[in-house]
């Protein structure tokens, strides 16, 4: 993960207390990218509406990278296949409350 995003990333979450973690996940998690990858991250927020999870994906588009960003929230995936790949491969970047290491 380029290293001005991370930080500029986890500058954001921990100043918005909506965030409670982001993962990621995906080829980039696993070791195995390209050069070209995108970056996908799974974002556990509190209880806030589509909107305002939307808002925090905007801002994260925002951010600085020649990556592709595919966000998606926990709390509306419904493939089981993804949910699973997210917990058995992620990689947490971003906790509430804990120290954090850079992907």
């Amino acid at each position: 993960m380029p290293e001005r995003f991370f930080h500029e990333l986890v500058n954001y979450c921990s100043s918005n207390p909506d965030i409670s973690k982001v993962i990621l996940f995906g080829s980039r998690a696993r070791g195995d990218f390209r050069l070209n990858s995108d970056l996908d991250l799974a974002i556990r927020t509190k209880d806030i509406t589509h909107s305002e999870q939307n808002l925090i994906n905007d801002r994260i588009q925002e951010m600085p990278t020649a990556l592709k960003i595919d966000v998606v929230f926990l709390d509306r995936l419904t493939k089981k296949g993804l949910i699973n790949n997210i917990k058995q491969e992620g990689v947490i970047i971003y906790e509430e409350g804990k120290a954090l290491r850079e992907a």
